[in-house]
Parts: C-alpha cells; sequence; structure tokens
C-alpha cells in the first residue's frame, strides 16, 4: 500500500500559489515573505556556549525523551489538522510538489523526528509550512499569523516551547 497519494493538477497549482517563493525558502535564497516560528524543547534560541552544552553529547536517554515530546506534538498536530508531504522535482528540483499521506500513521512516520532526509509538510488550513531541523527545534513558515496560535496551544502539551 501506498503511503503517499498524487493530488489532482488543479489543487498543485492552488497549493503553488498559496506558498509563493516556496523554492525559494527550501532552497534558503532570497528574497521569500515568510515569517518563522519555532518550536523547540528549549525555551529560547540558544547561544553558542549554550548550543554547545545542550547540543553536544547528549545522553541517549535525554535525546529520546526530547524525540518522544515532538513524537507526540506531531500525533497532536495530525490529529488537529492535515497535512501534506513537500518535495522538489525536475531534473533542477526547481518544481513543487505536494502529496497527501494515505493515513495518519503514514503521516506521524514521515514527520518524525527520525526521518531523514528532513522532512518538509504544507498544512493548508494554516497556510503553514513545517520545517525539521537537527537541533531539537523545529521551524514553522508562514505568511499571516493564524499558526501561531494554535502551536502555542499544542506545543505545551508536549512539553515543548513556541518563540519567534
Amino acid at each position: 500500500m501506498r503511503n503517499l497519494i498524487n493530488i489532482p493538477k488543479a489543487e498543485q497549482e492552488r497549493l503553488r500559489n498559496v506558498y509563493p517563493g516556496l523554492v525559494n525558502l527550501i532552497c534558503d535564497l532570497e528574497p521569500y515573505d515568510y515569517k518563522m516560528v519555532f518550536v523547540s524543547v528549549f525555551d529560547h534560541c540558544l547561544t553558542s556556549e549554550e548550543a554547545a552544552d545542550q547540543l553536544d553529547n547528549v545522553l541517549p536517554e535525554e535525546q529520546k525523551k526530547r524525540d518522544d515530546s515532538f513524537v507526540q506534538f506531531n500525533r497532536n498536530l495530525l490529529e488537529s489538522t492535515s497535512c501534506l508531504k513537500v518535495a522538489l522535482k525536475g531534473m533542477k528540483k526547481d518544481r513543487v510538489l505536494f502529496k497527501q499521506f494515505n493515513d495518519k500513521g503514514s503521516a506521524l512516520k514521515h514527520i518524525s523526528p527520525y526521518t531523514w532526509p528532513h522532512f518538509i509538510v504544507a498544512i493548508p488550513e494554516y497556510e503553514a509550512l513545517y520545517f525539521q531541523s537537527w537541533d531539537d527545534t523545529v521551524i514553522f513558515f508562514y505568511i499571516n499569523d493564524k499558526i501561531t496560535d494554535h502551536l502555542k496551544s499544542l506545543a505545551p502539551k508536549s512539553g515543548l516551547h513556541v518563540y519567534s
């Protein structure tokens, strides 16, 4: 059974219009007009010294606890809204393609702290994008502010923090 379902071309085009400049955002090329909000095990952006202390040589038990917080957060997010996989296609990787998850289980498997390479998902209801990061923090990119209140209600349920 396939984990992803193709989305019709007309809907693909509509979604590309919802997320302008998405290729630039994914490739970290300027300009893009997205704002960012972070969800993290930390309650603020770490300084260099804090990052060295908190991210280097993390004990396996502590890393599992952090990962479990994100698994619970992702489960809560998937229960409250729908997500679509985002990928770059074409020889030059210059075309965005959206795919629908077959079910919540396949979505949860994809949206996981254990996913490699890092995932990117779209949350059409909130016109937001969810990017996995490497430092026990994830990034939500958005144009309008609808997602921030939702994240502020979800994150504490998993022991996570939201900051801009």
